[in-house]
């Protein structure tokens, strides 16, 4: 609950900063949609051929 309520407060802090105009919400909306576009583009292609362990795997 409280690493929920963290986050939150981390990605839309508006509610708790007084005196903030009504255009801060959907700066932030963009700001978080960009910033997740390119995020979730390289998970997805990296998921596709991911890196081999350089770690050598014990035989036995």
């Amino acid at each position: 609950m409280f690493i929920g309520v963290l986050w939150f407060y981390a990605v839309f802090p508006g509610p708790f900063m007084p005196g903030l105009e009504g255009g801060f919400y959907i700066i932030s909306v963009v700001a978080a949609v960009l910033i997740l576009i390119p995020v979730c583009l390289a998970m997805f292609f990296w998921s596709l051929n991911p890196p081999k362990s350089d770690v050598k795997k014990r035989k036995g």
